[in-house]
């Protein structure tokens, strides 16, 4: 079943949609980005020369597309650049998995195999260090409970002010394997991390995106994929979640390297060119994790888009309820309930997941980042300061 919303039905977009366009000419584009940077890949007297013919092909689509606002046509472009680099990238990781886990354990290896395949793999703290974490934690918890009091429409997160929590977690992660398996997953070797402590409660509102027009927010509301490969994730609870308290969800794979494609990565650039239009033209910038589409213009700019590219990858805030997707979405779903204690390690960029929404008491979790060693670091750090800049939401909405 393909992922994707539908815009020519949806009650936000579809007075934007021009019904009268009959040109698409990107239609079967992403297989050919997809097949150029394969072929590239096996055959290096290329060095690159394909995938930039490819390009400036593009390049000449968006151009010649008129539906396409001109000031918009910048964006799209640069969209498809960062994304054909993107998947370049994943690809050439994709070709290396498993060459660098011969050092791995056993365990390491299996924990290794268990995120590829399902996406996710669960790891438990011991509810005596759960409540040392929580004592140390206790002053940013009811710091972050007094912000959502103040700031109700702002998702409710901040760094540890003691950072002898950090110390904490990353020990933990030591001796249960934790750095191990992502370092199997990923054939380099992670052993840093921080987090974030993020509070949710019943009366979020964060997340909504059309009350102008007095439209709910769907039943697969959050469901999305990560921006970022090489950034695994995981989430630790430190209060017990159970099915009011918003789990953490995951939804089944199809195949272990799911949507590992040129489309996904699209439609993570293109999410972000639209934030990027809106803020240079409009001086709109995303606060607290709020949807750019939460304003008109720019579900306007995105519905100028010919059908092949308006998709999202944040695509669950989009999908009609009563819809054969929407029923296939909700019962794929696994919730991930548990005990205070409870992590799951995810690769976010490619298993779809959302963090649920509370509808009773609160949910207090840690969003844990992981990263490789140093040289590496840096350029992941300056992926993750993008997303924080662009404040576009699934960084801290997992």
């Amino acid at each position: 079943m393909r992922l994707e919303a539908d815009y020519d039905q949806h009650p936000a977009f579809r007075s934007y949609v021009d019904r009268a366009r009959t040109k698409d000419s990107f239609g079967g584009l992403f297989d050919a980005i997809d097949q150029t940077i394969a072929a590239e890949a096996h055959d290096q007297r290329r060095e690159g020369n394909a995938i930039a013919g490819i390009a400036a092909d593009i390049r000449r689509l968006i151009d010649g597309d008129s539906n396409i606002a001109p000031s918009f046509v910048p964006f799209v472009a640069e969209a498809f650049d960062r994304a054909i680099k993107r998947h370049a990238d994943e690809q050439d990781r994709r070709r290396r998995w498993g060459a660098a886990r011969g050092a791995a354990s056993a365990a390491a290896r299996a924990r290794a195999d268990t995120l590829l395949e399902q996406g996710y793999s669960i790891f438990y703290m011991p509810s005596a260090l759960v409540a040392q974490l929580r004592e140390i934690l206790t002053p940013d918890i009811d710091r972050l409970r007094q912000t959502f009091i103040n700031l109700p429409d702002d998702i409710i997160t901040c760094g540890p002010s003691n950072l002898a929590s950090v110390d904490m977690v990353k020990r933990f992660c030591d001796q249960e394997g934790v750095f191990e398996a992502i370092s199997a997953f990923y054939g380099e070797q992670y052993r840093a991390l921080g987090f974030v402590i993020h509070v949710s409660h019943p009366n979020d509102s964060w997340y909504r995106q059309f009350d102008d027009i007095g439209l709910q927010m769907p039943l697969t509301s959050q469901m999305h994929f990560d921006l970022s490969f090489e950034l695994p994730k995981a989430m630790l609870y430190l209060n017990d979640v159970g099915t009011e308290q918003g789990p953490f969800s995951v939804v089944q794979k199809a195949e272990p390297w799911e949507r590992f494609g040129s489309e996904l990565a699209f439609r993570k650039e293109i999410l972000y060119s639209v934030a990027d239009f809106m803020n240079k033209t409009h001086g709109i910038t995303m606060q607290g994790n709020t949807s750019v589409f939460r304003h008109s213009a720019a579900r306007a700019i995105f519905a100028s888009l010919p059908k092949s590219l308006r998709q999202i990858s944040h695509v669950g805030d989009h999908i009609l309820d009563g819809t054969d997707l929407s029923r296939h979405l909700l019962t794929s779903e696994t919730k991930l309930i548990g005990a205070a204690g409870m992590m799951p390690v995810f690769t976010g960029s490619h298993v779809l997941h959302r963090g649920g929404l509370v509808s009773n008491g609160e949910r207090w979790a840690l969003q844990i980042f992981f990263y490789p060693q140093a040289g590496i670091i840096r350029r992941v750090l300056r992926r993750l300061r993008r997303e924080l800049a662009s404040r576009v939401p699934g960084l801290f909405s997992s």
